[in-house]
């Protein structure tokens, strides 16, 4: 992913694309009714939830993550919309990437980033 996530990151489209195809397949899996033979336990995931926290900001700064770096208001909205499929083991682990004042550090710390109905 290294090489590639420059390039990706800076094509926003393809980025949220990929990102929704992405968040799209963790809800097949660890949606509230998906039926698994085996049940997947969240903590088996922990090394993907990184990685999609490092994308987005690197996407959200435009280049290697700084200390203040935040991921766009599109992308919070897009990870919201997404964990409220997901089972709650799973919403835990997204939860602070959401456009929600309430419930995520980004939006608290940006009022910017918090969307208006």
């Amino acid at each position: 992913m290294g090489p590639l996530l420059p390039r990706l990151a800076n094509a926003q489209t393809l980025f949220s694309k990929t990102l929704s195809l992405l968040l799209n397949i963790l809800v097949d899996v660890f949606g509230r009714n998906s039926q698994l033979s085996a049940p997947i336990e969240a903590t088996e995931i922990t090394d993907l939830i990184d990685f999609l926290h490092h994308v987005i900001h690197y996407e959200g700064q435009g280049g290697p993550v700084q200390a203040s770096s935040k991921p766009r208001s599109e992308i919070l909205a897009l990870f919201g919309r997404a964990t409220e499929n997901l089972r709650p083991d799973v919403q835990h682990l997204l939860s602070h990437l959401n456009s929600d004042a309430n419930s995520s550090i980004y939006a608290a710390t940006h009022p910017k980033i918090v969307q208006t109905p």
